[in-house]
């Protein structure tokens, strides 16, 4: 048996569920967007996980404006403090 402070009974069962079990709102991994997490390990949202990309376990695509900014930011030159 448990301390009542680190698990608690999922209605309609016998099984307990750890403290830190509890479903809540996360950001997913992968897109950032936020979704409702089952248990503390689910990090990754439904919709990533239906994506072919996520079963094929290639890389997200980042989106053009992040791309843009980023090759910006590398083609600017660099000005050296004194």
């Amino acid at each position: 048996m448990t301390d009542d402070r680190t698990a608690t009974m999922i209605p309609g069962s016998s099984v307990e569920q750890a403290a830190s079990d509890v479903p809540k709102r996360r950001n997913c991994l992968r897109c950032k967007s936020s979704f409702k997490s089952e248990w503390s390990g689910e990090r990754i949202c439904a919709k990533c996980k239906v994506a072919k990309s996520w079963r094929l376990n290639e890389p997200l695509k980042r989106r053009q404006s992040e791309t843009s900014r980023r090759e910006q930011a590398l083609k600017k030159p660099q000005t050296q403090k004194h």
